[in-house]
């Protein structure tokens, strides 16, 4: 199954200027490291690490306005439902279903559940646990520094309908999921982070230094 993944991610290839033109960054190699990591982004590390480069497709009329530095806000309404917390996470304004976009241009390192254990908030008031949470992690170069972004308490499954999945490579402001109910949560909205190492919790980069003030 790998192999076609892959396959289909790298089949459209443009040199790094033409890259950086339409995208703004040089897209390079991921490497998973939260529980799930198999072969096919293992296998897709060593091929962009090698220097392939992964050409984006056109903008959309559905993207998400994107900022003179490249960066987007990663939710159709610009707003914040609750602060720092867990680190520098922030919980954004959604609309239950409402688009959730790519902060930058990156490829996809994990799309779909991401294993952890149900949160001690959700042991006390079990009414708010949706089952496992869903994420959408997308790996980012910017300006010589690689930056993981992630989307949870997604809608399952909606990555997928937008045919979003690992090796992916996506632009900023294009939709990569869909918000709604799941893991820990009291209502809809995405639990964004932005962080130096592959992972979804306890982010240790401040987001507003890069997608701006709501």
């Amino acid at each position: 199954m790998a192999a076609p993944l892959i396959a289909k991610a790298l089949a459209a290839k443009a040199s790094r200027r033409a890259v950086m033109r339409s995208a703004g960054v040089g897209v390079v190699g991921a490497l998973f490291a939260i529980a799930g990591t198999g072969a096919a982004t293992a296998t897709l590390a060593a091929v962009l690490g090698g220097g392939d480069d992964l050409e984006l497709g056109p903008p959309s009329a559905d993207d998400g306005p994107v900022g003179a530095n490249g960066w987007a806000w990663p939710s159709a309404q610009r707003g914040i439902a609750q602060g720092f917390h867990d680190g520098f996470s922030i919980d954004l304004v959604t609309a239950d279903g409402g688009p959730l976009y790519a902060p930058f241009a990156g490829v996809v390192v994990k799309a779909g559940g991401d294993g952890g254990p149900v949160p001690g908030v959700c042991r006390v008031i079990p009414s708010w646990w949706r089952g496992e949470n869903s994420t959408v992690i997308i790996q980012h170069n910017y300006n010589g520094r690689t930056l993981y972004s992630s989307h949870n308490h997604i809608r399952p499954g909606s990555p997928a309908s937008l045919g979003i999945m690992e090796g992916v490579a996506v632009r900023a402001g294009q939709t990569v999921a869909l918000s709604g109910m799941s893991g820990c949560t009291s209502g809809p909205h995405t639990h964004f982070t932005l962080a130096s190492t592959n992972r979804n919790y306890n982010p240790d980069v401040n987001p507003f230094l890069f997608i701006g003030n709501p």
